[in-house]
């Protein structure tokens, strides 16, 4: 199973051995739910994958304001769920299907059935360093 997760196993010059490298951001993924934090809770930072939304060709929404919104598959121990989710801000990278994300999970909506509401705080690579965490390709702030 590892080597289908891992791509190749090497690690860049200069690089802390404490870093994994996936494949791709499915990898990342499955890696995640099976053995990273999964826990939906107020504060929460999980990894997720941008996934298409089945609508068209509206995968991923920009409003006037640059806020993206797309849908997100949030790592689980069930393989993951899917949600709604918009950038925390306009300033950052552009998104597409597949990208790995970091989805920060803020709190339980009354008004929808108790679902988890949260927001797209990072776009990361498919690499994880033991000390530092997902490595991020950039933040959404504004």
């Amino acid at each position: 199973m590892f080597p289908q997760l891992f791509g190749g196993g090497k690690r860049k010059r200069g690089e802390p051995n404490d870093v994994l490298h996936f494949k791709d951001a499915d990898a990342a993924f499955e890696y995640a739910c099976m053995f990273g934090d999964t826990e939906l809770r107020e504060g929460a930072n999980l990894f997720s994958i941008v996934i298409p939304s089945g609508v068209g060709n509206a995968d991923i929404l920009e409003d006037e304001r640059g806020i993206q919104t797309c849908m997100i598959k949030v790592s689980d121990e069930d393989a993951g769920h899917t949600t709604i989710a918009q950038t925390a801000g306009r300033n950052g990278p552009r998104l597409k299907i597949g990208d790995a994300v970091i989805w920060h999970c803020m709190e339980r909506s009354a008004q929808l059935d108790g679902m988890w509401m949260g927001l797209i705080v990072a776009k990361v690579e498919p690499s994880l360093s033991i000390a530092q965490g997902w490595k991020i390709v950039g933040g959404y702030h504004e």
